[in-house]
């Protein structure tokens, strides 16, 4: 079969970077492995200089550059800075955390069917599934971080997620002073011409607002459930504006309701759910009715279009979800047409498409009406259920949970080629560790 020139071209490009990223990381190594760094008559400044560069710095690194992306330095598509960090994977695999856990298990058969699948196509790009790679890789690798190297204290990853609720909050207000004074390129803040840029509408730290919405929602719930374990108790919506999380609530709060993101409140009715109580639902239930029903006439776009997408839903019509939010229908109607129109009788359902596309062959606006989820059309059906097993074993512990009720509404229980979403998904699997210690002290130390 014959491969468009641009093909050979991304290929080298991609190799020419892995193979840049691997000679500096050898050399890198090499230096640490044999070389210690001594103050001439100052012993208590003698040092190795391997404690520069820790595990945790690592980790706490790779969390960042997968959760945040700046688009003057990064682009929209596939990053040059995140490729370079997830191409350290293998070696950081074999070198720091060696252990064959079961991160490493399913990530390796959900690798195999989805190149199963990809391989009984005619056409493959090898550059898709090549970087769906690295991202199992990096995934394998932060893993064995946190469970085997335990590289994270409960504190200091409460201290993280603070810290990236912050940031995407003041970037957000300083985004909307610049623009406000028709400012619309500064890349220290993520200002780079985008064509969306408006002062109700801003990306924050990622490339436009929905991708932002999606990560401080995962962001928010686990440093909920992380105070929750820290103070033995859930946290009350009292509570939450109490002087030690009133800040972090309030700077959460601003920037879901004026990035200009429909997603954003969707994600809030989510988390609204963690302060649902059943002695409260007397009073809450009639609450969101009037919330339901009042808002729309405040002429608040964002919320127009995340109830207009609700009720296109409830229709199971594809095509009205389409018309009715274009952005949310590339995550809402995969769904609908997995769970009411998907045919178990044809071979595709089973073993996708692969990732065949002929040169020349554009892509069309009605692709999006018969999408399904978890790249169950590229990869089929026997690989999504992998993903699920790979997912709910090793990044959710708790399927009946809110982490499992988000992963569905802004993922699409899928973890595509995207950054920010296998971001959301390390950032789960430590809140699941952290959660999983917890059980296992309360069992083994009874109070």
């Amino acid at each position: 079969m014959m491969l468009p020139l641009k093909y050979f071209t991304f290929t080298f490009r991609f190799l020419r970077m892995v193979l840049l990223t691997y000679s500096f990381l050898l050399i890198t190594l090499r230096s640490i492995t044999h070389y210690t760094l001594h103050i001439n008559s100052m012993s208590q400044y003698s040092f190795n200089i391997k404690q520069i560069f820790t595990l945790r710095g690592y980790a706490t690194i790779l969390l960042v550059v997968m959760l945040t992306q700046f688009v003057a330095w990064e682009g929209y598509g596939v990053s040059d800075v995140k490729v370079a960090l997830m191409a350290l994977s293998p070696v950081m695999l074999i070198v720091a955390v060696p252990y064959f856990t079961r991160a490493v298990l399913w990530g390796s058969v959900y690798m195999a069917a989805v190149l199963l699948a990809a391989y009984s196509q005619e056409y493959v790009r090898f550059s898709t599934i090549g970087y769906l790679g690295m991202f199992l890789l990096t995934f394998m690798v932060f893993y064995n971080l946190v469970y085997v190297k335990e590289v994270f204290s409960l504190l200091y990853f409460i201290r993280f997620l603070r810290t990236m609720i912050s940031s995407f909050a003041i970037c957000l207000i300083l985004q909307q002073l610049f623009v406000l004074i028709g400012v619309h390129n500064l890349p220290i803040i993520n200002l780079a011409n985008q064509p969306f840029l408006a002062i109700d509408k801003l990306p924050t730290l990622n490339i436009e607002p929905s991708h932002a919405a999606r990560v401080l929602g995962f962001l928010y719930l686990a440093y909920l459930e992380c105070c929750q374990i820290v103070e033995e108790q859930p946290l009350s919506l009292k509570r939450i504006f109490e002087p030690r999380h009133r800040w972090i609530t309030i700077g959460f709060l601003y920037t879901m309701t004026t990035m200009g993101s429909g997603t954003a409140f969707i994600v809030l009715m989510v988390l609204s759910l963690y302060f649902i109580r059943a002695k409260y639902l007397w009073y809450v239930i009639p609450i969101f009715l009037a919330i339901y029903f009042i808002l729309p006439t405040l002429g608040i776009k964002q919320f127009d279009r995340a109830t207009a997408t609700i009720n296109a839903t409830l229709t199971g019509n594809p095509e009205e979800v389409k018309n009715a939010d274009g952005s949310a229908a590339s995550r809402v109607v995969p769904i609908l047409n997995t769970l009411l129109y998907l045919d178990l009788s044809k071979k595709e359902t089973w073993f996708g498409y692969g990732t065949r596309q002929e040169s020349g062959v554009k892509r069309t606006k009605n692709e999006a009406l018969i999408a399904t989820i978890g790249n169950i059309g590229q990869y089929g059906l026997i690989s999504f259920v992998v993903l699920q097993i790979m997912v709910f074993s090793c990044i959710i512990k708790q399927s009946l949970s809110l982490s499992t009720l988000l992963y569905g509404c802004v993922l699409g229980f899928s973890l595509i080629n995207f950054a920010y979403a296998w971001g959301c998904a390390i950032l789960m699997l430590t809140l699941s560790y952290f959660k999983t210690q917890k059980n296992y002290r309360a069992n083994n130390h009874p109070t």
